[in-house]
């Protein structure tokens, strides 16, 4: 992500292209904050944040914890990647949008540089 990141690009890229306009984020430790300040100012807009630790936290939008009604958005990005097959499996029967880990937003914003180095232009991925 960091060399994503120094090379100039943007993980914003990756929602635009799935149109995934209205977000969440569900985990908001250590790297779900870098994913919010990534996509601060960007044209995806964070509508609420998903997280156990719901009332420790602190932030200018709506947290919930996974047992809540979830507000309807167009995709969740799941940032506990090491805990993803769990996590999508208990939100998988709570919501009806896509659920993608930060770790697939990454690989695909690889994929498109490799395709790019190797004289693609249009890159189809999942």
């Amino acid at each position: 992500w960091l060399r994503i990141k120094e090379e100039g690009k943007h993980l914003e890229k990756y929602f635009q292209e799935k149109n995934y306009q209205k977000i969440s984020v569900y985990g908001l430790g250590k790297v779900g904050k870098h994913l919010l300040a990534e996509l601060k100012g960007s044209k995806v807009e964070i509508v609420f944040g998903i997280d156990k630790r719901k009332d420790q936290l602190n932030n200018s939008f709506p947290i919930y914890t996974i047992n809540e009604i979830l507000p309807k958005v167009d995709a969740i990005v799941v940032t506990v990647i090491y805990d993803f097959e769990k996590i999508y499996k208990e939100l998988e029967d709570k919501v009806s949008v896509p659920i993608v880990s930060l770790e697939e937003v990454i690989n695909y914003m690889d994929l498109i540089e490799k395709e790019k180095e190797k004289g693609m232009t249009e890159v189809k991925y999942g």
